[in-house]
């Protein structure tokens, strides 16, 4: 094994290392494991190298092989969603080898669940505005996604689902993977991790819906404003005292976190109370002080192990070609995510050239030619 190579393991056991050809993409990066599979980067190996996707394998054994087929197969079948910017874009799935997969375009950001994991010195939670802000991106992805009845309702949403980009901007993908996993959802991984932010009616087997995706928004935004993932049941308890949070926050919360019969009924109406709480709140949250935020957080963070291909000699084969080429690529998209601030230039005095009709017999080479003003 090559010591920059990075060892995952397949369904069968066996070693794999990157770059690693799966699903129809070049495997270049491990970024995360969690308990759904693997989550690398990589690159399309049916388009020219230059756009990377964030590709998930559901390798997990906890998880149904046969159930994972039934729903990819019918996923595979219908339309992609609309663009939008808070979908993830060019979302596709897919099987190979009994394994499933999904990808969408890489966004050069970070998993929610990789930012709350990050220690810092105020902990793990998010200031308020930074939180509701995330929240209401949230409901407006459930709203868009619901749109002419493709999919009227997440059934999945967690944090690892949520990519925080560059910008502030805030994404969410997922969709139509709920009925292939939810089967596990008594799997003591996703019962751990996954299962907090799920409504109680979802983990009981029943249809969730629309209403269901609205307490896992409402746990999604317990977890920024606390730090902690929420309980399985969460209630007024695990909010903290009520006078910790912003005013209104408790009674959004606890609304949200209700029973499915007294719940706020859906993304929309979410979105509305969100916006009476800035306000009352006097909060006026911005996806730049976001994405300050989220750089200052992740500047010390390992994003990924990044792989270095070797030095190609003249004898080198094709793949050998291709895989450094894809490490050059990933070294120039990782400088693209970077903001560099140009050096100031030094100030030259302005130049006027001399009226027109006035000869100037004064060599070309002259560089008092021009007038300089005093």
């Amino acid at each position: 094994m090559a010591p920059d190579a990075v060892p995952t393991r397949g369904r069968g056991g066996a070693t794999l290392d990157l770059p690693w050809r799966f699903g129809g993409f070049l495997a270049t990066s491990l970024l995360s494991r969690d308990p759904l599979g693997s989550v690398f980067r990589a690159l399309p190996l049916d388009e020219k190298p230059g756009g990377f996707v964030r590709l998930r394998t559901f390798d997990r054994s906890e998880l149904s092989p046969g159930r994972m087929a039934e729903v990819f197969l019918r996923l595979r079948e219908k339309p992609p969603l609309a663009a939008s910017p808070v979908l993830a874009e060019n979302a596709r799935v897919g099987l190979q080898d009994g394994t499933a997969w999904l990808a969408w375009n890489e966004s050069h950001g970070h998993a929610l669940d990789l930012v709350l994991a990050q220690p810092s010195s105020e902990g793990a939670r998010l200031p308020p505005e930074h939180a509701l802000l995330i929240a209401d991106r949230l409901a407006l992805a459930l709203e868009h996604a619901s749109r002419a009845g493709r999919f009227p309702s997440h059934g999945l949403l967690w944090p690892g689902w949520v990519i925080l980009g560059p910008a502030g901007d805030v994404r969410v993908g997922g969709f139509g993977i709920a009925p292939a996993v939810l089967a596990s959802v008594a799997a003591p991984g996703i019962a751990a991790e996954i299962a907090p932010y799920l409504a109680p009616e979802t983990r009981e087997g029943q249809a969730g819906g629309p209403v269901a995706d609205v307490y896992s928004v409402a746990a999604v935004l317990l977890h920024l404003l606390t730090g902690t993932r929420p309980p399985l049941q969460a209630d007024t308890d695990a909010m903290g005292p009520a006078g910790l949070l912003p005013p209104g926050v408790a009674e959004l919360l606890r609304a949200a976190l209700a029973p499915a019969s007294r719940r706020t009924p859906s993304a929309g109406r979410l979105r509305r109370e969100i916006g009476s709480v800035l306000v009352s709140a006097g909060l006026q949250p911005s996806s730049r002080a976001l994405a300050s935020f989220l750089a200052s957080r992740m500047e010390s963070a390992i994003s990924g192990v990044r792989f270095v291909a070797p030095s190609i000699g003249p004898s080198a084969s094709e793949d050998e070609a291709w895989e450094l080429a894809v490490a050059r690529l990933e070294l120039r998209a990782e400088r693209a995510a970077t903001v560099v601030r140009p050096r100031p230039r030094a100030v030259q005095p302005a130049r006027v050239p001399l009226p027109p009709g006035v000869r100037d017999s004064r060599s070309p080479r002259d560089p008092s030619r021009h007038l300089r003003p005093r």
